[in-house]
């Protein structure tokens, strides 16, 4: 059986070669070794969320948040990336965006007009006849739905729900159904790996293109439920074994794909040109998900002006190499938890 940490080592070996390419066409001037703005932004549009999920990244759901982000300012933020060139992929998240009500497409339809193309994620909870009537118009990557066991209860209980399974599982018939490219996200935890087989064949049953797996991000809720996610040999080899075999049983017919390991994530972000980041419901502008550090807030300066300062470097900086050589093979961190600790402001290294 192979160890984790052998495969961990294959993985990083393919994103050298990857690299190694990528630096190749640089040099020939077939890629890009900057980006001027990003390519790609991620809008955190709400931390608000109708369920309380025991893995949530973020944290979202809690009662005392309150958005500095609001409709008005979300749109004006869209009107100066538009005016500022605009973006080829926008990531639609929250919280739970839907619960944005018809003002999701306040902000959604400038973009979809500038030939942005869209990825959703959501829980399914508010997917209904009219929902998907309203966002057929937009071109999309993928909708992506999580579901996190083929039992129902097991689900609810994962999510803090009852019914939030039965949710989940109409929103993805629905989605399918209307044509729309469907991703199912299933958390891997110790208690549900043995039914894997069955979540993947359920995916497909639902009429999936894609479902992505894997075991959970150590960062926000799930810190707080450690039953959750294992760090065990056993655990990875069966997790990376049943993926193997799932995979070659869909080949051609649905991806079976496994969410990346964060450090071998963290060195291909660091030899690539950065062409994306996050904006969260405060105004803050992320890295990205995994890493805890804020490159300015579009509150207080321009995208343009945050990007060029210190987005395009900001994989490169002191602060983030320290921290990125600090962690884990499991991606802990010794002294930060993400989305727990206050985010690092990686803007005042420049002051």
């Amino acid at each position: 059986m192979i160890k984790k940490h052998r495969l961990l080592k294959q993985q990083i070996k393919y994103s050298k070669l990857d690299i190694k390419k990528i630096n190749m066409e640089q040099e020939l001037g077939l890629y890009p070794k900057s980006f001027s703005l990003p390519i790609g932004l991620q809008f955190e549009l709400t931390s608000k969320c109708n369920l309380f999920c025991k893995h949530c990244y973020n944290v979202s759901g809690e009662n005392d948040k309150k958005d500095s982000m609001d409709i008005d300012k979300w749109k004006k933020l869209v009107d100066d990336i538009i005016k500022s060139g605009g973006i080829f992929q926008c990531i639609i998240s929250g919280g739970e965006p839907l619960l944005m009500g018809d003002s999701l497409y306040d902000i959604m339809n400038p973009l979809h007009e500038d030939g942005t193309a869209f990825i959703l994620i959501t829980n399914g909870m508010l997917v209904n006849n009219d929902t998907i009537k309203k966002l057929k118009k937009y071109n999309f990557y993928w909708v992506q739905v999580s579901i996190d066991d083929v039992l129902a209860e097991a689900h609810d209980d994962f999510r803090e729900h009852i019914g939030s399974w039965e949710k989940a599982i109409n929103a993805a018939f629905l989605f399918a159904g209307a044509g729309f490219p469907l991703r199912i996200a299933h958390s891997t935890t110790p208690k549900n790996l043995e039914r894997l087989p069955d979540m993947i064949d359920l995916a497909y049953k639902l009429g999936a293109s894609s479902i992505v797996c894997g075991s959970i991000m150590p960062s926000g809720r799930a810190n707080e439920n450690s039953n959750i996610y294992s760090h065990t040999d056993e655990y990875f080899n069966k997790l990376y074994s049943t993926i193997e075999i799932c995979q070659a049983k869909y080949s051609g017919r649905m991806e079976v794909l496994i969410n990346s390991d964060l450090v071998v994530d963290m060195e291909m972000k660091q030899h690539t040109p950065n062409s994306a980041a996050v904006i969260r419901p405060n105004g803050n502008v992320r890295m990205d998900c995994t890493m805890p550090f804020t490159i300015g807030n579009v509150l207080e300066d321009s995208i343009v002006n945050i990007w060029q300062e210190v987005g395009i470097n900001s994989w490169n900086s002191e602060l983030a190499n320290d921290y990125i050589k600090s962690l884990d093979e499991f991606s802990n961190h010794p002294t930060h938890t993400n989305h727990i600790d206050l985010d690092i402001k990686l803007y005042e290294e420049k002051k």
